[in-house]
C-alpha cells in the first residue's frame, strides 16, 4: 500500500459522506414539504365538513298505514 492510498481513500469516503448528507438533507426537506402539504389538505377537508350545510326543506314523511282500506 503506498502513501497516495492513505490519503485517497479517506479523502473519497469523506466525499462520499458530504454528498449522502447534501442528498440526504434535500430528501428529508421534500419529505417535511409533502408533509406540511398534506396537513393543510386534511385541516382544509375538516373545516369543508364542519362547515353548515345549507337549509333545506324538510322531506315529507308519509302517513304510516293502518291494516284497513279506506
Amino acid at each position: 500500500m503506498t502513501t497516495g492510498h492513505l490519503f485517497y481513500i479517506p479523502l473519497i469516503l469523506i466525499v462520499g459522506l458530504v454528498i449522502g448528507l447534501v442528498i440526504g438533507r434535500r430528501s428529508a426537506l421534500v419529505a417535511l414539504e409533502e408533509e406540511e402539504r398534506r396537513r393543510q389538505l386534511a385541516a382544509r377537508r375538516a373545516a369543508a365538513s364542519a362547515a353548515p350545510a345549507p337549509a333545506e326543506a324538510p322531506a315529507e314523511t308519509p302517513e304510516p298505514r293502518s291494516g284497513t282500506s279506506a
